[in-house]
């Protein structure tokens, strides 16, 4: 089982290994859903050749879409790091995935959960394209997975560990409608994590807990091939903690227990084990930063110390917080006393930590960052601090050279090995010498048979022949083979002139004003009004949502079963009716470059509506591409409700769908809560995009029949 983990730059790196990890994922300098974690080229070089050199792997990030403008630089990009020799790379933009496999057939490629892909036959649409592996999404149950395992021979990367986004991965617009970064080009603004409420309140209803599946990780291994750390931005602490505790469980060493405490005082919001347990009480307190390690309560407090109650260890120099219903403070414990003793630390009882001029306290108390791992960190932070055993053959014989047998590999001396005259030499010195190396990341074991004295043997040119030794296995190890390269002609923007707009709605009342003024063809963006709608004299194109999970996917290819035309917002969809209907994409397929559109073309698409964060008109022969002319931008599409909890409250819950909820964020802006398909949810912005495009698309949310037909008569 592969425990993979997040890197930021060559300590990390070196940490991680030194920790156990058999698989680094990181950025390289550019492409990465992680603009703050780009590590430079140089950099990366070291960290894949230390990595190889314990046979590890390094999965590069080129995880956010791609500029139809940028393809050729992302090419050349590809082919710098592909000469790095990395094992693999983590791809999110179709285009760049479809070019990629055919440049470097052999490449191993993985499918990133940014790529937004949770049935069967989305998986079946990546493995086409010679995907090698998928990222599953947080929140894909353990049932789909195992699913997935048992009908495809593809790898299954899980989440186990880290931050969980509120919305689905790649289907997040929150950043870019803000203009504040965006999460599908590397540089999110985390604006989930910020005010969001009912009533103007200080809530952060977005707020998720982080995963920690913790003690039920077994279940994962058995559905899975890499089990992923969430984290590439965090520090050493996190680093340290999270890697011993999953390295050891996966061992079976039961000393993993000792460092969940260490993982709580990491950064983290408090623990869920997430969708994938079927654990549905996802939301966190009303705090985004460190929750810490509980470890007692004030039982007293003077003026000159507070009197502390531990259940847990409390070191010196610990920087804690106590916190009761109306406050919160936090300090560094600079002096600790027990029995009037100074102290480096105290295990339990009752403990006095000085006052720092605060007046009464009380509370529980909980430690959010120590420096009790540091000496660790710094000794697993040195280079080769983990040796690796080469078991040589050594045949030494007079008159002839040193041979040194590793492997396969054999090694000859440029010396024989003679009868001494003055300075004799017994075998086990010549091993011994040869048996002295440092900082080479080896240490030898050394097997040999004659056991000779009075030779002579020139002490530079054995270390000569040992050096010969070391470099040739350190080669063995770092070096592989390169990927044969085909060259492949990028698919040229070709402008199409006859488009026309598109009309997408969510209830009847707007979908009755589109008919009644001369509209032909309408989107329904909502599978309860289609039998209405039918009704109407206009063309209805069905539109399917933008999360279809495999226990509804059935359902949904028989609903749309009487329909010629279909538009389609996932992967899996696209995959199934290729051959049976003429479709249409979605924004949520995220296309902004030709390459993509190449694709589409091969999947009988005709029109796909642009992602929101393109900014260049695209175009292909025989496929019509829109833009947002008018409506709410989609946020996020989100499996939980903030506003009900437990996702089992919802059931009988037809509060969002009917349009009574809005958020409010931290500008006091009113946002639309509005369900989604059969048991999701979809937050939009506050304002309406209005563009002047000669043609792209109305998305109409929650307009009722007068405002449609004043947009429609205005636009």
């Amino acid at each position: 089982m592969e425990l993979l983990v997040p890197i930021k730059d060559k300590d990390s790196a070196i940490l991680a290994i030194n920790l156990g990890a058999d698989a680094l994922y990181c950025s390289g300098p550019a492409y990465s859903a992680r603009k703050a974690a780009a590590i430079p080229m140089d950099d990366l070089n070291e960290i894949i050749e230390y990595a190889h050199f314990y046979n590890r792997y390094v999965y590069i990030t080129l995880n956010t879409l791609i500029q139809d403008d940028e393809f050729k630089n992302v090419i050349k990009y590809v082919d710098e790091l592909v000469n790095l020799n990395i094992d693999a790379l983590i791809v999110q933009d179709l285009g760049l995935m479809n070019v990629v496999s055919k440049r470097y057939p052999t490449l191993e490629l993985h499918a990133s959960t940014q790529m937004h892909v949770h049935n069967l036959s989305g998986v079946g649409f990546i493995k086409n394209m010679n995907a090698t592996r998928v990222v599953v999404p947080r929140e894909m149950p353990y049932y789909t997975i195992k699913k997935i395992r048992n009908n495809f021979d593809i790898e299954i990367e899980t989440f186990m560990h880290g931050a969980l986004c509120t919305s689905y991965s790649g289907q997040c617009y929150y950043s870019a409608s803000k203009g504040s970064g965006s999460g599908n080009f590397g540089s999110c603004a985390q604006n989930c994590r910020k005010q969001h409420s009912l009533n103007n309140s200080n809530d952060t209803l977005l707020s998720l807990k982080d995963l920690g599946v913790m003690e039920n990780v077994d279940k994962l291994i058995d559905i899975s091939d890499s089990l992923k750390i969430e984290g590439r931005l965090k520090g050493f602490n996190y680093l340290y903690s999270v890697v011993n505790y999953y390295r050891r469980y996966l061992d079976g060493d039961k000393s993993y227990k000792d460092y969940e405490d260490l993982m709580r005082i990491s950064f983290n919001r408090e623990f869920t084990s997430g969708l994938i347990m079927d654990e549905s009480d996802l939301y966190g307190e009303k705090r985004v930063n460190n929750k810490g390690l509980y470890i007692g309560d004030v039982i007293d407090c003077d003026a000159k110390y507070i009197s502390i109650k531990l259940s847990k260890p409390l070191y010196r120099l610990d920087n804690i917080r106590i916190v009761n219903d109306s406050n919160e403070i936090g300090f560094v414990v600079e002096e600790l006393l027990k029995d009037k003793n100074s102290c480096e630390f105290v295990d339990n009882g009752i403990v006095k930590v000085k006052n720092k001029g605060m007046r009464q306290v009380d509370g529980s108390v909980w430690v959010v960052n120590t420096r009790r791992m540091e000496e660790s960190i710094n000794e697993k932070l040195n280079k080769y601090v983990n040796k690796n055993r080469l078991n040589i053959k050594l045949i030494i014989e007079l008159g002839r050279p040193l041979k040194a047998i590793v492997g396969n590999n054999v090694y000859q001396s440029k010396f024989e090995v003679q009868v001494a005259q003055k300075q004799a030499m017994t075998s086990i010195e010549i091993v011994e010498q040869l048996c002295k190396i440092k900082d080479t990341g080896f240490t030898f074991n050394v097997d040999y048979d004659n056991k000779l004295d009075n030779l002579f043997v020139p002490k530079s040119l054995l270390n000569a022949f040992k050096r010969e030794i070391v470099v040739g296995e350190y080669n063995k190890l770092v070096f592989r083979d390169k990927l044969v390269k085909n060259e492949v002609n990028l698919t040229s923007n070709k402008p199409n002139k006859e488009n026309n707009n598109l009309y997408i709605v969510k209830t009847y009342e707007q979908a009755k004003c589109l008919s009644e003024a001369g509209i032909q063809e309408i989107i329904v963006d909502n599978i309860s009004i289609l039998d209405q709608v039918n009704s109407l004299n206009s063309t209805i194109v069905p539109l399917l949502p933008r999360v279809i999970k495999q226990r509804d996917f059935e359902t949904y290819l028989k609903l749309v079963e009487p329909y010629n035309k279909v538009m389609v917002s996932e992967l899996g969809m696209l995959n199934s009716l290729k051959d049976k209907k003429e479709l249409y994409v979605n924004y949520s397929l995220n296309v902004i470059n030709a390459q993509s559109l190449s694709l589409l073309k091969e999947y009988n698409v005709s029109k796909v509506f642009l992602s929101f964060e393109t900014d260049k008109k695209i175009d292909l022969d025989n496929i019509n591409t829109y833009e947002l002319k008018y409506g709410r931008i989609p946020l996020m599409v989100m499996e939980y409700c903030p506003i009900k909890k437990d996702l089992k409250d919802c059931e009988n819950c037809n509060a969002c769908q009917e349009n009574q909820y809005y958020l409010y964020d931290e500008d006091n802006n009113k946002l639309p809560l509005i369900k989604y398909g059969y048991d999701l949810l979809e937050l939009y912005s506050y304002n309406k995009t209005r563009n002047k495009y000669k043609n792209g698309v109305y998305l109409f949310i929650d307009e009722d029949y007068e405002q449609v037909t004043n947009v429609i008569g205005e636009m």
